[in-house]
């Protein structure tokens, strides 16, 4: 209700009041299985879709009607208990979203419980406000196996072995300049090669190829510019910054990445850098003593 003209208020709130009366009247119809008494709940156009495996999309209020009967005839009692609910006001029309746990107890004895969301559209009748759409999707199913159901999205967290998680292992463990933590990326049998030299092989290896650039640094970013990755393969573009001596040297680089997803360690990395590039602007400065520290 943030930004609500003060003279408006009221007729927000007795708006708000009515919708949340229409959403809690669908549960006590539906419990008592007053499949007539819905029609003080939805429009006469009303369309509604509970998912493939309850029904799918149905339009019109005796059809709507006659597919709630045909689905609330499966059981013996069930209870539609409301939970938090987000309605977004737009006139004469509005949105909600509810969240709704349904409980069935199933004719043979067997009980069963949905967790779930409706997503409303509603509409302001001369008989006040009435269900115009509703879209069911859920979070959460306790029994009626085979039952097909749409699902609320749900973003995945990142595999612990993942590629991109390892990636930025290597790198954060490259701009802390410790060559401990660099080697610790890598597998066993790890390859690491600056192409075109010649790859460094296991731990102790690439832990020698980083300690050398590393220990002359007073700080490193590796600045990613793109990335890609598809299974246990990266793809990054880079931009390789070192400050040595007090100046900053940037070099472009593009590594390839392979990951080894059972540990969740690197077991290959392949960068290419022009090595043109990189003797015009490094020169001999890795070679030269630093001074003293």
């Amino acid at each position: 209700m943030d930004d609500v003209d003060p003279a408006a208020a009221p007729t927000e709130l007795r708006d708000r009041t009515a919708i949340a009366d229409v959403l809690a009247a669908f549960c006590e119809r539906v419990d008592e299985y007053d499949i007539a008494g819905l029609d003080a709940v939805f429009t006469a156009d009303c369309a509604t879709d509970y998912g493939p495996g309850r029904g799918g999309p149905v339009s019109g209020l005796a059809a709507v009607q006659a597919r709630i009967a045909r689905g609330q005839a499966e059981f013996r009692r069930t209870h539609h208990q409301l939970g938090q609910s987000r309605v977004r006001l737009d006139g004469d029309t509005a949105a909600a979203t509810t969240y709704v746990t349904a409980t069935h107890e199933h004719r043979d004895g067997a009980r069963s419980r949905v967790h779930l969301r409706y997503l409303d559209r509603l509409r302001r009748t001369p008989a006040g406000w009435r269900i115009a759409a509703r879209t069911v999707a859920v979070t959460v199913v306790e029994g009626m196996p085979g039952t097909a159901w749409v699902w609320v999205p749900r973003g995945e967290p990142e595999p612990a072995g993942g590629v991109d998680a390892a990636v930025r292992r290597f790198l954060g463990a490259v701009e802390s300049r410790d060559p401990d933590a660099v080697a610790a990326c890598f597998t066993v049998d790890a390859r690491y090669a600056n192409v075109p030299h010649p790859p460094a092989v296991g731990p102790a290896a690439i832990r020698a190829v980083f300690a050398r650039i590393l220990a002359r640094c007073e700080r490193v970013r590796w600045d990613v510019v793109s990335t890609a990755s598809d299974g246990d393969r990266a793809w990054l573009e880079r931009v390789d910054r070192f400050w040595i001596d007090g100046r900053e040297y940037a070099i472009e680089c593009n590594g390839v990445y392979i990951v080894d997803p059972a540990r969740g360690l690197l077991a290959e990395v392949r960068d290419y850098v022009d090595l043109a590039t990189w003797r015009e602007r490094l020169g001999d400065v890795l070679d030269r003593p630093g001074p003293p520290r």
